[in-house]
């Protein structure tokens, strides 16, 4: 390599370095990134669709009804995201554990202690959101009116038990980024078709639900859908990444 190339090179490099970000700057943005997490895009608890990460905060969408305002919350392949977020959540507590063994500084471990109780409170409602799905698969796919049993807990999930009144969990959601409130409207997930935004049963196509769009009256929602059944790619995520 001539001289002159090499130069250009360690001038890359330098450069390179001097846009790169500290670990201290990584810690940060990884915060802020799980604080949103835990405020925006799950609620957490053992109720109903709680403790399962939606796909998205669709705010300000123009749909059909032309309503630039019009927002939803929205969840597709859940337990594909309820997968990830297990798997976060134990290398979470595995590093904070490392971190609270190798600090001195007694106010750092009390408050790295603080972060390890809140993220095992969350571990342990992921994992009661993966058995809710397990335990009321049967019920829910067999549209029985029979309470789930014991032997329920077998392995057969479903997607998501997100109700369709979900969105009003996050009625009081801003978005920074729009800078305003969400006005959220809408929630869509696998569990529960419901009329979106004004537009005709008849737009909307048979989508994920078992009904035709003649037979659905504008307004309809169910609460069955027949797509909302465990597939392989839903399966391997929970085993992938929490193996």
């Amino acid at each position: 390599m001539n001289t002159k190339k090499l130069l250009l090179l360690l001038l890359w490099l330098i450069s390179f370095k001097g846009f790169s970000q500290s670990e201290s700057e990584n810690l940060d943005k990884f915060w802020s990134y799980r604080d949103r997490l835990r405020k925006n895009f799950l609620k957490i608890g053992s109720e109903p669709g709680e403790s399962t990460p939606m796909s998205a905060r669709s705010i300000g969408f123009p749909y059909s009804n032309g309503d630039a305002l019009t927002s939803r919350v929205y969840w597709q392949d859940a337990t594909i995201y309820l997968g990830h977020y297990l798997s976060v959540l134990a290398t979470e507590i595995k590093l904070l554990v490392s971190a609270y063994n190798s600090s001195t500084d007694a106010r750092e471990k009390q408050s790295i202690l603080s972060q390890i109780e809140q993220s095992k409170n969350e571990l342990y409602y992921a994992l009661q959101a993966v058995n809710r799905l397990d335990k009321r698969a049967e019920k829910y796919l067999s549209q029985s009116e029979n309470p789930p049993a014991t032997s329920d807990l077998n392995g057969l999930i479903m997607r998501d038990d997100i109700p369709f009144d979900f969105y009003f969990k996050f009625q009081n959601d801003y978005s920074p980024i729009f800078n305003r409130d969400c006005n959220f409207v809408n929630t869509d997930s696998g569990h529960s078709e419901t009329q979106q935004y004004g537009r005709e049963a008849s737009d909307e196509g048979t989508r994920d639900n078992c009904y035709s769009p003649e037979a659905r009256p504008a307004g309809f929602h169910s609460e069955y859908q027949c797509n909302n059944v465990m597939s392989l790619d839903q399966v391997t995520s929970l085993f992938k990444d929490n193996g």
